[in-house]
């Protein structure tokens, strides 16, 4: 229960917020939001996605994480300033479906049960984690701290 309490409110605290970079790093979707300025230094949340992904317009792949990383880098650009309008999220699978307002969406699919899927981290440090599998895991700093 308290994993669906931590989860709904970071999904509602990181609506309407500006994606302020993405990128690829070491095979991992990396997306920062910022609800400040775009160029602040300090990252308001942070998405880690380490399942497959792909960003898409429409019915158009943009691109996926089987192009060159550079590649990559170069199309998620397109994202830098954009504000996220929604997230979906799947019950069993815990897919995602992020939508910006510029049309854009990215979707997620969990795809090894023995690797984390994707990482959601908020200002606090809290991290709700899915994988390894498929279950949900709520890490807070303050918890572990003696």
């Amino acid at each position: 229960m308290k994993n669906t309490f931590v989860l709904q409110e970071m999904f509602s605290n990181l609506m309407h917020v500006k994606c302020s970079n993405a990128f690829v790093k070491e095979h991992n979707l990396i997306l920062q939001f910022c609800q400040k300025s775009i160029n602040a230094s300090k990252q308001d949340f942070i998405l880690r996605v380490r399942c497959t992904w792909r960003l898409r317009d429409g019915g158009q792949i943009i691109v996926a994480p089987l192009n060159e990383e550079d590649s990559i880098n170069k199309k998620l650009h397109i994202l830098k300033g954009t504000i996220l309008d929604s997230i979906e999220k799947s019950p069993g699978s815990h897919d995602l479906k992020l939508r910006f307002a510029n049309g854009l969406y990215i979707e997620t699919f969990s795809d090894s049960l023995m690797y984390g899927q994707w990482c959601l981290e908020n200002p606090k440090g809290i991290q709700f984690l899915i994988g390894p599998g498929l279950s949900p895991q709520v890490v807070d700093p303050s918890e572990t701290q003696e």
